[in-house]
């Protein structure tokens, strides 16, 4: 079986602009949504007792903060978003000590960000 393809210069261009600059725009756009809705969903699940661990990552959102910064990386291929909580007690609330369960709230959110990726192109 044979397959031929053929198409003008205009098609051509069009494809070279998709290529260079919608696609990815469009995959900045999700990496940058995608990180919010994490966030979002991180600031609401966080315990409180004094705050400062819910306001960090209130702060990662905005991109400022004392306890909080957020990376954006981009290159041809890929986009990177990060958002990091410097609080020190973090890592016990997501973890558990050996009197606290775990709340393992980042790896929800970020459960819930791969199931909203897959649902987008449709992957098991």
């Amino acid at each position: 079986m044979r397959l031929r393809i053929s198409s003008d210069h205009t098609a051509a261009a069009r494809l070279q602009h998709h290529a260079s600059s919608t696609v990815p725009h469009a995959r900045r756009s999700l990496a940058d949504r995608l990180r919010k809705q994490a966030l979002a969903r991180l600031t609401a699940e966080t315990p409180v007792r004094t705050g400062r661990l819910r306001r960090a990552w209130q702060d990662a959102a905005a991109g400022q903060g004392a306890d909080a910064a957020s990376t954006d990386r981009d290159s041809p291929g890929q986009s990177q978003r990060a958002a990091h909580n410097s609080v020190p007690y973090g890592r016990y609330v997501e973890y558990g000590t050996s009197r606290q369960q775990p709340r393992r709230l980042m790896r929800r959110a970020l459960r819930h960000a791969a199931r909203m990726v897959r649902s987008l192109f449709r992957l098991s």
